[in-house]
């Protein structure tokens, strides 16, 4: 079956290779031909008359278009804002004749797309084959509601975030993120931490900075070492967050803060192994509330307990996660617990990247099948 799909993360962005859709693609690529759309955006108007345009390009994953889209200054002006529709006019006039153009040549039998609105505005949804919406993030409703309209099936990540949608689009799946399973649990704490130069440090660590902008989590950390003196905070990752929390860290005398910045994918297991506490400090947020962080499944496969905001995917079943209140006093009384009590694992064996990929390929095949059926 071959396969046209637009990720919610664009592959050029420094997080490809950690995100869902590479990871499905890892296995998804043997059993389907993969065409995947992707889009890079120069912060300059150099080369203005080139925007729309499309290069092909052979991937590990099969064959990549790159569309080339204008520079979204809207996001420098608003900052933290959602784009008004005008603002994505020109990307999305750019973005939807590039699609009709890549769905001409790769003519496939169906189209997965996620919500990437915000940056190319909506894709074309003119298509005779089936439209698929990989669900991942909750979105600003309007934006959500529309993709949910248009297409003839949808996966979503967690069961919260399906059930807004619930009996709007039939069919309708759960499929989760999940985790290379023999890679995490093959790397023990001791040795993680020996490799990492951890020794002699009580570790609580935040891999990859999603989390609340109150930073709330490196006050509790603070609070906490008064009591664990050898009490590190390793966080991994880079970019504007990561300042945020050194400074933070500066301002209230945070001791032993670990930050190597950026680390690729296939080479993450380790930190996660050296935790012993892993963190995920949300807000209470339906963003937060409706998602399933990849973070704390990857924790779990390595046997680390986690102190996290609330998260309606892992309020049960999930032994190892610990929900409290996000705020400063809230982690630093669970980070404490966590440490004190002994961790059982889940079973994740439904989570391995494996089975997910086969169960979206049986998906879309029967969504395809129905598809002509209806037709018939």
């Amino acid at each position: 079956m071959k396969v046209l799909w637009i990720p919610h993360t664009p592959q050029h962005y420094l997080g490809w290779d950690g995100c869902r859709q590479f990871r499905i693609f890892e296995h998804l690529k043997n059993e389907a031909d993969l065409h995947v759309v992707t889009w890079i955006q120069r912060k300059s108007l150099q080369g203005a008359r080139r925007w729309g345009s499309v290069t092909v390009e052979r991937d590990w994953y099969g064959t990549r278009y790159d569309v080339l889209l204008a520079p979204n200054f809207h996001r420098a002006l608003l900052r933290n804002s959602y784009p008004p529709e005008p603002a994505l006019w020109l990307n999305q006039r750019l973005f939807q004749a590039a699609v009709r153009r890549i769905r001409s040549m790769a003519q496939p039998d169906c189209t997965v797309v996620s919500i990437t609105h915000q940056w190319t505005g909506y894709p074309p949804f003119d298509v005779l084959h089936p439209l698929v919406l990989d669900h991942v993030d909750r979105a600003v409703p309007s934006v959500e509601d529309r993709y949910v309209r248009e297409c003839d099936a949808i996966v979503a990540v967690s069961d919260a975030l399906l059930s807004r949608h619930r009996g709007k689009v039939v069919p309708a799946a759960v499929i989760s993120n999940g985790v290379n399973l023999d890679a995490y649990r093959g790397t023990d704490r001791l040795h993680a931490k020996e490799r990492l130069g951890l020794l002699g440090h009580t570790v609580v660590s935040l891999i990859g900075l999603t989390c609340s902008a109150d930073l709330y989590f490196v006050d509790a950390v603070r609070h906490i070492q008064q009591a664990v003196p050898n009490l590190a905070l390793l966080v991994v990752g880079g970019g504007a967050t990561l300042s945020a929390i050194q400074a933070r860290a500066r301002k209230v005398g945070l001791r032993n803060l670990i930050a190597p910045g950026h680390v690729p994918s296939n080479e993450v297991a380790p930190y996660f192994a050296a935790s012993d506490v892993g963190l995920y400090p949300g807000d209470n947020t339906p963003w937060f509330l409706d998602a399933a962080p990849l973070k704390i499944i990857e924790y779990s496969a390595c046997r680390v307990p986690v102190v996290s905001s609330p998260v309606r995917m892992f309020q049960s079943g999930w032994p190892n996660v610990l929900v409290v209140e996000p705020s400063a006093q809230g982690f630093a009384a669970g980070i404490l617990q966590a440490l004190s009590s002994p961790t059982h694992e889940p079973d994740l064996r439904e989570f391995d990247w494996q089975r997910i990929s086969s169960r979206f390929h049986s998906f879309l095949v029967a969504v395809r099948s129905r598809h002509e059926q209806s037709r018939q």
